[in-house]
């Protein structure tokens, strides 16, 4: 009876360790958002992030002097880096942003985010994210363009 207990401790354990495995890689599988970051003015590209990776798809037709501009790329992220990301721009306020910004100048550099999670979708859009666009925003394009890793920041802009 003695060698017995021993054995079945170690049987039960690993089958716990085994269907816990098993639950999390599940989880792990069905997890399903979108951000998508589109960029204005003469830049006129795309970021779109989804769990585990986040894709740079530029404007078709460009002329930059720096090519990282123009080429798409692909960026692998941890899974649970995006989500605590998603998370975060939630709870400062995303769904709470009205659906329009505008601007009352001329010379603007458009900026639009759209989030689906969990069922819900939101659009919100700027006219000028320089001068009449919430901070979250702003901050939803630093973070995005700090995770891609080239430093794809605003260089080319009107006015």
């Amino acid at each position: 009876m003695k060698l017995l207990f021993p054995k079945i401790a170690c049987f039960c354990i690993a089958i716990l360790m085994y269907c816990t495995s098993k639950t999390t890689a599940v989880n792990a599988s069905s997890i399903s958002f979108k951000l998508t970051v589109e960029r204005g003015a003469f830049h006129n590209d795309t970021f779109v992030l989804s769990a585990g990776k986040l894709v740079f798809y530029p404007e078709k037709e460009t002329n930059y002097s720096e090519t990282k501009y123009a080429t798409t790329s692909e960026t692998r992220l941890d899974t649970a880096v995006t989500l605590k990301f998603i998370a975060h721009i939630e709870q400062k306020g995303f769904w709470e942003l009205k659906k329009q910004h505008h601007t009352n100048g001329s010379c603007a550099s458009g900026l639009v985010v759209t989030l689906e999670n969990n069922g819900k979708r939101k659009r919100v859009i700027c006219e000028d994210f320089d001068r009449d666009c919430p901070e979250l925003l702003k901050y939803i394009e630093q973070k995005i363009v700090e995770m891609e890793g080239n430093n794809l920041k605003r260089v080319y802009l009107p006015g």
